[in-house]
């Protein structure tokens, strides 16, 4: 029974590694999918692993690097938050947007907003106003 633990357990390459940056976290930026996903399998609790210093998750990590497959990996998990906000309270979406990763950009959208969203109309002045409440004096 302890040999099959023993073969079932993963030690990651980058165990060692430093940064504040869990293994998984280190393998998301390196952009090593196959070690992301093999860590994700062996501990699945992984995806809510956040970097220290900026509060970044692996979303954010993967969106900045325009890593594609690895950002669809993780919207394909569920439990992952498109929404999660870091240190400088920007969402992985504010971040692939910022850097230029157009194929990222389009991935985080599909995953932020529903297929029926509709952006508003910053002009129309009826849609979602909302009233202003009465003076208590």
């Amino acid at each position: 029974m302890k040999r099959d633990k023993e073969i079932s357990r993963h030690y990651s390459k980058y165990s060692e590694k430093g940064d504040g940056l869990s293994d998984f976290l280190m393998a998301v930026r390196n952009n090593d999918r196959a070690e992301a996903n093999l860590i994700i399998s062996n501990r699945p609790d992984c995806i809510h692993d956040v970097w220290k210093s900026s509060s970044s998750t692996a979303l954010h990590i993967a969106a900045a690097n325009g890593n594609i497959d690895i950002v669809t990996d993780l919207l394909a998990i569920p439990g992952v938050n498109p929404h999660a906000r870091d240190a400088w309270d920007r969402t992985p979406l504010e971040i692939a947007i910022i850097v230029g990763r157009e194929s990222v950009v389009e991935a985080l959208f599909e995953a932020t907003f529903p297929e029926n969203y509709v952006v508003p109309d910053p002009l129309d002045v009826t849609a979602n106003v909302m009233p202003f409440p009465k003076p208590s004096c």
